[in-house]
């Protein structure tokens, strides 16, 4: 049977006495050891199985038992100070991590690295756990420690290959966004700052859809919601992207999805700025349509009769056709010039604001300008302005189509002269009218008075054809006064007409009605009206014209009481107002008739009148630079209409 001596050193508990120490402080250390082991054996064989260190330290921080692991790697260690064992717990004070396990009995975990007596290094996580004897105390301290050296090492070369890694992708010119689920920006490659100037933090408080233009956004969300959904698609999209500056950049990104370890669903996104590009392609399509169409516009223009120019959209000429040069003398030396070159000075200006108006509605039509021929020699065409289009649609310039008007213009002065000479004439006869019918006024007046004193005098002294006689005499003569009155009331239309100012046209009509109340009541007549209007017209005017034809209508009434409705309507650019009776009618084929001077479809004991009203009427209503005209069935009434235009007439 051993001793104890000898059963402390197969414990492996010898280390820690020497030969000096006396039996009772061998059976102390025994004691312990029993107390942490029940079934030394069993655990023995287990423990020294497994590649982990296992040591137990006590309450004095001794390591009281090593498994043949930890032996293998820290040599005899049965018996010493813990933190004499290995260096990385020098710094631990005794009452450091073990009584803090003892006092806590929990399990405490810590990662450190460790240099052993041996010289041997090394990376462990230490688990530290409490040992309770048969009482529940805590007496010993078990610590395992997992060798995690080749993890340190694996991780430390994984941080440098995304080191590496990301290094390569902040210094590519490519965008790397890396977008969530949702499309918040998990991870931006530092390349942003330099293609569109915002800094990673500045990118990252927004959502990256927060950056992308309003009328792209649709699309990129829906292609975002497809791809997001299926792991490993892949789309390439063009769009526009907000840059710092305010501008707006053109990239062409790829986005692939991947999932992570944990099973989260990512897109990555590969982007570039193709802004200028964009631009240089665009610039190419442009070029090159526009020679097409150049080319196109030359062959067309070549074979046209009238004269043709066609200029770049900042008015420099770049093309004509021959018969540019036969109406004005110039040839190359045009070419970049502005087509005020060839316009008189004072039409410089007018044609500038042409062009410019042109622009915007994209033709102009008869604009009207004199030309200078490369001789000196002024010209006065006709331009109709064109816009050049290409097959985008888009604006690359402009084409003169000119005309020249000479023989019209003579023609023009021709006809000037001739209406100069009418409008003179019409005034002298104007004039005329109104001094003859004014002195004739008196002459009528003696004859009428000395041919009804005569009548009074000798009426008894003189046979009755003599009485018929004399009274044919004075009705002719009441007649033609009152057919001078009448042609002093039509000459005055043009020569006493007031300016056209507002004028509510219902007072108009209520003045006429009072001028006719009694010839209204003596008919019972009914006259009604709907809303009328405000109008720019000579009130006075206006008012002769309703009594006119409402005087025509109880005129030329039927058996029944005349019904007059008066209403108006507006038509585009001009009021039309409407007189309606329930009269006798006019035959068609007097229409035009009825407007004429002293002109009456009947007899004048039926209806007395001179027939001049409808032609004081048409007078009028053309001064107002409107017309006058009339519907109307024999027997079935009538409905006579005039136009007075909105902005008021030519002698406004």
């Amino acid at each position: 049977m051993l001793s104890r001596r000898d059963q402390l050193q197969n414990n492996g508990a010898y280390d820690m006495i020497d030969q000096n120490q006396d039996i009772s402080k061998l059976e102390i250390v025994e004691d312990k050891l029993t107390k942490v082991f029940r079934s030394k054996v069993m655990y023995e064989h287990i423990l020294n199985g497994v590649t982990h260190l296992i040591i137990i330290i006590d309450d004095t921080l001794n390591l009281i038992w090593a498994n043949k692991a930890a032996v293998e790697k820290c040599g005899d260690i049965i018996g010493k100070k813990s933190y004499k064992v290995y260096n990385s717990l020098d710094s631990e004070c005794p009452d450091g991590i073990v009584r803090q396990v003892l006092e806590d009995e929990e399990v405490f975990e810590l990662e450190r690295s460790i240099t052993f007596p041996n010289g041997t290094q090394g990376d462990f996580i230490i688990t530290s756990s409490p040992l309770k004897d048969l009482t529940g105390n805590a007496v010993a301290v078990l610590q395992i420690f997992t060798d995690i050296s080749e993890r340190k090492q694996a991780e430390e070369n994984l941080k440098k290959s995304e080191l590496h890694f990301r290094t390569l992708i902040d210094n590519i010119s490519e965008i790397i966004t890396v977008l969530d689920s949702k499309g918040e920006i998990s991870y931006q490659s530092s390349s942003i700052e330099l293609v569109l100037g915002y800094s990673i933090e500045k990118i990252l408080e927004k959502s990256f859809f927060d950056f992308v233009h309003p009328d792209d956004l649709p699309l990129i969300l829906k292609v975002f919601q497809d791809i997001i959904k299926k792991p490993g698609a892949s789309r390439t999209l063009k769009y526009r992207f907000h840059h710092k500056n305010g501008s707006w950049r053109v990239l062409e990104s790829t986005g692939r999805t991947f999932i992570d370890d944990s099973g989260s669903i990512s897109v990555i996104l590969t982007s570039r700025d193709i802004t200028e590009r964009m631009h240089a392609e665009k610039a190419l399509i442009k070029a090159q349509e526009e020679s097409a169409v150049a080319k196109t516009a030359k062959q067309t223009i070549g074979c046209m009769m009238d004269p043709v120019i066609i200029t770049d959209l900042h008015g420099k000429i770049t093309q004509f056709n021959n018969a540019f040069t036969n109406l004005l003398g110039y040839e190359s030396e045009m070419i970049g010039e502005s087509p005020t070159k060839i316009i008189v000075e004072k039409d410089a200006l007018k044609i500038q604001e042409a062009i410019k108006e042109c622009l915007k509605t994209g033709f102009l039509n008869n604009f009207e300008c004199t030309t200078l021929s490369k001789y000196g020699k002024k010209i006065p065409v006709l331009f109709n302005i064109t816009v050049l289009k290409n097959s985008t649609n888009k604006s690359i310039g402009l084409i003169f189509d000119a005309r020249d008007i000479t023989e019209q213009k003579k023609a023009e002065q021709k006809l000037q002269l001739t209406l100069n000479d009418l409008a003179r004439s019409n005034a002298e006869l104007e004039q005329f009218a109104y001094i003859a019918s004014h002195d004739l006024q008196e002459p009528l007046r003696m004859v009428a008075s000395f041919l009804q004193l005569l009548e009074r005098r000798y009426k008894d002294k003189i046979d009755d054809n003599a009485n018929e006689f004399i009274a044919y005499a004075v009705d002719g003569a009441t007649r033609m006064q009152q057919m001078i009155n009448d042609l002093l009331k039509y000459s005055r239309v043009g020569t006493r007409g007031n300016p056209l100012e507002k004028t509510d046209s219902k007072a108009a009509l209520d003045l006429a009605i009072a001028n006719l109340t009694v010839a209204i009541r003596e008919n019972n007549a009914l006259i009604t009206n709907d809303p009328l209007p405000i109008i720019m017209a000579d009130s006075s005017q206006l008012i002769q014209v309703f009594q006119n034809l409402i005087e025509n209508a109880i005129k030329f009434r039927r058996d029944v009481p005349p019904k007059i409705h008066i209403s108006a309507e507006r038509k585009k650019n001009e009021w039309i107002f409407s007189v309606k009776d329930n009269g006798i009618g006019i035959d068609s084929k007097h229409f035009d008739r009825i407007f004429l001077i002293f002109q009456s479809l009947h007899n004048k004991i039926s209806y007395p009148g001179s027939g001049i009203g409808l032609s004081i009427c048409k007078k009028i209503v053309e001064r107002h630079g409107g017309k006058i005209w009339v519907e109307s069935q024999h027997g079935k009434g009538s409905t006579f209409y005039f136009s007075i235009p909105v902005t008021g007439g030519k002698n406004s």
